[in-house]
């Protein structure tokens, strides 16, 4: 993923992991990239969390010498919540990609032989 969407979904992402408690961003990191299935660019939850900070939708306290912990803001849960509807939306039109490239799979399952004529789809 590149750009908008990408830095779309990581402050979405990274405001739920917050707004279930307080995490340094190695933990945030580690989760989201649990969550997604494969690692975020190097430092990219830092510079997100950094952003983040600065719109004041998370906030950070020093843990030790050299490490943060954040949480969330009352603005950053204003902005999950004012953005409800966009994230219904965004999951509208991922459902609908996904339909499209079920079908797309399924008819190629039929053309390759691999699956026949009124056999149902089992993906």
């Amino acid at each position: 993923m590149k750009g908008g969407l990408l830095r779309g979904l990581a402050t979405f992402m990274i405001l739920a992991e917050l707004a279930e408690g307080p995490k340094c961003g190695y933990e945030i990191d580690k989760d989201i990239s649990q969550k997604v299935g494969g690692k975020l660019p190097p430092g990219y939850v830092y510079v997100m969390l950094s952003m983040l900070e600065k719109k004041g939708l998370v906030e950070s306290s020093p843990v030790g010498e050299r490490k943060k912990e954040y949480r969330i803001t009352e603005k950053g849960i204003d902005f999950l919540v004012e953005h409800e509807q966009h994230i219904d939306k965004v999951i509208a039109l991922l459902r609908e990609v996904e339909g499209v490239v079920r079908s797309l799979r399924y008819s190629r399952l039929q053309k390759s032989g691999g699956l026949r004529e009124g056999e149902p789809n089992q993906s």
